[in-house]
């Protein structure tokens, strides 16, 4: 009995693949889907069983001519994070390093936000959030906007003020 066997339609030829080659059309293809950091493709080539001196040659190919820009993803993310989602620095920055992005780079991209800044939007998402509680007796509504602020990472110290000054509005 003679088995027969077809490659799907559509299918890279069953010739043997330069690694190296492999790895740039995997990376293209991680990078296709959403930005990366260095260290996210690095991570998710070798998971797909790339060689390590192959994964470090695309990387710092790829870095060499813009297609991997930690930096910039850095600033981005702050932003996006901070001003979108009304994220602290600290959960931010946490966020950042969980991505494998060099120290120097996490520390350019929070220098975006200042300290007043960071206040002020703690301020509008605790008005945002005391609005929506106003069904709530006082002290409900105290407890879930600081569990609201402190879950974005802002300091308890932060939380507690603005709620403070939120609340004292509301009693006068």
């Amino acid at each position: 009995m003679v088995s027969h066997t077809r490659a799907r339609q559509g299918s890279a030829p069953t010739t043997a693949v330069d690694p190296a080659e492999r790895a740039r059309e995997l990376a293209l293809r991680i990078l296709t889907h959403a930005p990366r950091t260095s260290e996210e493709l690095r991570t998710r080539l070798r998971d797909r069983g790339c060689d390590e001196a192959v994964v470090e040659e695309v990387i710092v190919r790829f870095e060499d001519v813009g297609l991997l820009n930690d930096a910039e993803i850095a600033r981005t993310l702050v932003n996006a994070r901070h001003r979108e989602r009304g994220y602290s620095r600290r959960r931010i920055r946490d966020e950042l390093v969980r991505k494998g992005i060099p120290h120097e780079y996490v520390e350019d991209g929070l220098s975006q936000i200042t300290d007043e800044e960071e206040r002020e939007r703690a301020m509008e998402l605790a008005r945002d959030a005391w609005r929506k509680l106003a069904s709530c007796e006082a002290e409900v509504r105290r407890r879930r906007v600081v569990g609201r602020l402190s879950r974005k990472g802002y300091s308890s110290s932060l939380v507690y003020s603005v709620v403070a000054k939120i609340s004292s509005f509301e009693d006068s």
